[in-house]
């Protein structure tokens, strides 16, 4: 039997990657991408492929740095791991050890979270609530103080739910425990040691040089669109790096730990980064080869599934125009990492579904044909009207929008201002005054359109009051916000 699987499987450097990825970056609408092949724990192949930039000559080659997204939350899981490694943090021990600034929404969840809840998701925190804090302007301490108002959606350990702030405060955790900040940490840590010289932990900063211009298709045409520049969630996102790069972090996470001839993790700590710690449902994102029968489940800054009885781990990463993903075979030591500066993309799930089929013996076709028609539906999610549809006949707010008008607050978020100008109303959210639009949709709904172009809109609706005036707004991502009352 361990014979046949054995025959079955393919050496990496006889799989025609270069002209896969050639044939199907226009297929996804792709500009530019690089690839990197990790085998037997050793970088075999780095390539670039296509344009940092639409309709400039620079091309993608690698060491052109792309901002990696979430896949900063791998890095992240092994920045903590150091210091699991150390004995100042254990993975199953409460955070507030450590943080005691740390106080969750209960007593118990103050007194049990821990560093594993953190990073596989098993907080309760509702999925990717709280990531606007990245916008309001608030200071990573005062993001800290304010999770005490941070709800659960289930109790802690019982439901996955992906969760940035969940890496922010795992961040916080790792900046106590090496009394310094989560970039300096993660660039004295990991970045130096592993010699990857084109990584930023700064997103303000990415762009210099050999980088790579992040695109969307906007009114249908390719269009270069700025980059995200979010750095008070840094540990679940804020990290850019090159495929030399990143292939060197994953190369070393398949060697145990090991990187040149020295220790950065120690054998157990990696085993425990990508073994299954929380169950999780396969949603509609998952790709082929993941499926019902393949299962889920999230490890410490990873996913992991099995697929032809190999445990098979990755993690991907989405940002305005860009997509990442990497991709690890333990038991054969073998990685995949894509790299692409595109938005709203499957591109890297076809690649690594190809690798993979190619890898394991199994004819591709079948998983690219899925992939394919998954991104078409993706693609038209995001087209910038998702959630605003409606059916049946069009009703008109009952009320006068003026009475929208004013200052409201709550305890997560703080203050929102609801503004009128040329007719048209605004929300400003936070000390930087983060602005969206309030656009009517049918009878008392509106939704909210952030500036953000992976915001989806965001529904609102109003109580009003018996003085005709907004009490309170209550919005999905922001809650339950009442109107401020100036004193008499």
């Amino acid at each position: 039997m361990i014979a046949q699987v054995l025959a079955a499987l393919v050496l990496p450097q006889t799989i025609n990657l270069d002209a896969f990825v050639t044939d199907a970056m226009p297929r996804y609408n792709v500009p530019g991408a690089a690839v990197g092949v990790i085998q037997d724990g050793k970088v075999i192949t780095l390539a670039g492929y296509g344009y940092r930039e639409h309709g400039k000559p620079a091309t993608v080659d690698p060491d052109t740095a792309f901002q990696l997204a979430s896949v900063t939350k791998t890095f992240t899981a092994a920045l903590a791991g150091t210091f699991v490694d150390e004995g100042a943090l254990g993975w199953d021990d409460p955070i507030i050890n450590v943080l005691p600034e740390f106080v969750g929404y209960d007593p118990a969840t103050t007194r049990v979270m821990s560093m594993r809840d953190l990073l596989a998701h098993r907080t309760g925190w509702p999925a990717f609530t709280g990531d606007l804090f990245d916008s309001l302007g608030y200071s990573r301490s005062e993001v800290l103080r304010r999770l005490r108002f941070f709800k659960p959606t289930f109790p802690l350990r019982q439901t996955a739910t992906y969760s940035n702030v969940g890496y922010f405060t795992a961040g916080e955790v790792c900046a106590k425990a090496g009394k310094g900040s989560w970039n300096d940490l993660m660039q004295r840590r990991l970045l130096t040691p592993l010699g990857m010289t084109r990584s930023l932990t700064v997103a303000k900063e990415f762009g210099r040089g050999n980088s790579s211009k992040n695109h969307a298709m906007v009114n249908r045409q390719l269009t270069v669109i700025p980059h995200p520049e979010q750095d008070v969630l840094a540990a679940a996102g804020s990290l850019s790096g090159s495929v030399r790069d990143v292939s060197q972090f994953v190369a070393m996470l398949l060697n145990g730990g090991m990187h040149g001839g020295k220790r950065i993790l120690k054998p157990e700590t990696v085993n425990e980064i990508l073994a299954r710690s929380m169950v999780a449902d396969v949603g509609f994102t998952e790709m082929p080869p993941i499926s019902e029968d393949s299962g889920f489940a999230y490890g410490l800054g990873v996913g992991g599934y099995t697929y032809r009885d190999h445990h098979v781990v990755e993690k991907g990463g989405a940002q305005a125009g860009v997509r990442t993903l990497i991709v690890m075979v333990p038991k054969l030591k073998a990685g995949i990492v894509i790299l692409s500066n595109m938005n709203v993309t499957a591109f890297p799930e076809a690649v690594r579904a190809f690798w993979l089929d190619k890898l394991l013996g199994v004819d591709p076709a079948d998983h690219q044909k899925q992939i394919l028609a998954a991104n078409t539906q993706i693609q038209a999610m995001f087209s910038g009207e998702q959630g605003t549809a409606r059916t049946g006949p069009s009703i008109p707010f009952s009320g006068d929008t003026k009475s929208l008008v004013g200052n409201y607050h709550g305890d997560l978020y703080g203050d929102v201002a609801v503004t009128i100008q040329g007719g048209r109303l605004f929300v400003e959210a936070g000390p930087a005054r983060y602005r969206g639009e309030l656009v009517h949709s049918n009878g008392g709904l509106f939704f909210i359109k952030w500036p953000a172009l992976l915001a989806g809109p965001s529904a609102t609706t109003f109580t009003i009051g018996k003085d005709g005036l907004a009490e309170s707004m209550t919005n999905d991502d922001m809650g339950v916000l009442h109107r401020v009352r100036a004193e008499r």
